[in-house]
């Protein structure tokens, strides 16, 4: 049992708020756009980009987290799957609109894993969608590695421990 597990089971908000800058980003895109979430959690981004028309597909290897996410979309009649497994081992069916990675990156501390869930997230963001990914600077040069030119990004926020982006897939 992880550690988040044993957090999930103690609290239904153990990881807080969304970032405002994600639910900018929710809001602004056209009702009815994918989305994945790469270690979801609780659904903390899950469950706003649901609640605003979209259709999400949450994955994260807790099972209680999965289940809350699962909860909260049959209460609120949201556009949500669920998913419960290793994001190591997931592989996303199709392309996505938003891809979003909250805080997930720097959870993998093997660089191979980091670099290959970049890899697949990079591949799982639609021509013309958004990666949002928000981790510590730390991997950044692994995130510009799999997504791309620094210089195609939109840093939108930065601060202690924090490094947040955007990009819009097929920018230059």
């Amino acid at each position: 049992m992880t550690d988040y597990e044993l957090e999930y089971q103690r609290s239904e908000a153990a990881c807080g708020d969304p970032l405002p800058e994600f639910v900018e980003l929710f809001e602004a895109l056209p009702v009815a756009s994918t989305v994945l979430d790469l270690g979801a959690g609780q659904g903390r981004d899950t469950l706003v980009a649901a609640r605003l028309g979209h259709k999400v597909v949450a994955v994260d290897i807790s099972p209680t987290g999965i289940g809350q996410i699962l909860v909260a979309a049959r209460r609120e009649n949201l556009s949500i799957e669920g998913v419960v497994t290793d994001l190591r081992q997931y592989c996303p069916n199709g392309k996505f609109d938003v891809v979003v990675l909250d805080r997930i990156v720097h959870m993998l501390k093997d660089i191979k894993d980091k670099v290959a869930l970049l890899s697949k997230a990079a591949q799982a963001t639609a021509e013309g969608g958004y990666a949002l990914i928000a981790d510590t600077p730390g991997n950044q040069e692994h995130i510009e590695r799999q997504f791309g030119d620094r210089r195609a990004w939109v840093q939108i926020a930065a601060g202690k421990g924090r490094w947040i982006f955007k990009r819009e897939t097929g920018a230059t």
